[in-house]
């Protein structure tokens, strides 16, 4: 087995340069990895640090192509803030959380406490951070459409997501066959 191969603008890193960059919310990446590489760790760490750079939760956005990826998301990112919380996490465990994200140990000793008292400032905040499924997200961003544009794109306002098909292939069904059957000509090419 091969050790990993972290670039940064194609050229290799070591990896603790490759997560300064790749774990920095101020700096745009793509990152490509296999499944289990650490890519919703990567995530997650890029929101804590953006949080712990003052970005209030509610503008960080986080999309995702499944619910389970989101909820893995979610599910981490509270674990992480609900442990650094806690008195049983040391100054030193958050330094070197912190460091393990790309931060220089300098600046991950100054932030340490800020650490600590993140999950209470998220919580306080009132407004979560948004992470959802691209279907999830589509779907909000309609649901809040001024009425004029969804009719002008011919939507109803009433758009309901479809995460599974086949808890509404009876009901698509049953609208087909009542088309077909009202519509002389369809009537027709069905009998043919």
């Amino acid at each position: 087995m091969s050790a990993p191969a972290f670039r940064v603008d194609g050229v290799l890193a070591a990896r603790e340069a490759f997560y300064a960059v790749a774990c920095d919310p101020a700096r745009s990446c793509v990152v490509e990895a296999c499944a289990g590489s650490g890519k919703t760790w990567m995530l997650v760490s890029r929101m804590l640090r953006a949080l712990l750079d003052g970005a209030e939760p509610h503008e960080i956005l986080a999309i995702t192509f499944t619910r389970a990826a989101a909820g893995e998301m979610r599910e981490r990112l509270h674990d992480w803030l609900a442990a650094y919380s806690t008195a049983r996490a040391s100054h030193g465990q958050r330094v070197e959380a912190l460091v393990q994200r790309g931060i220089a140990p300098a600046r991950a000793e100054s932030l340490a406490p800020a650490l600590g008292t993140l999950y209470g400032r998220v919580l306080a905040a009132g407004r979560p951070i948004e992470i959802r499924t691209f279907h999830a997200w589509f779907s909000q961003l309609l649901r809040v459409a001024p009425l004029a544009l969804l009719d002008r794109l011919g939507l109803a306002p009433e758009l309901e997501l479809i995460e599974d098909l086949e808890d509404h292939r009876p009901a698509v069904m049953r609208a087909f066959h009542a088309r077909v059957l009202r519509d002389p000509g369809l009537r027709a090419v069905r009998a043919a």
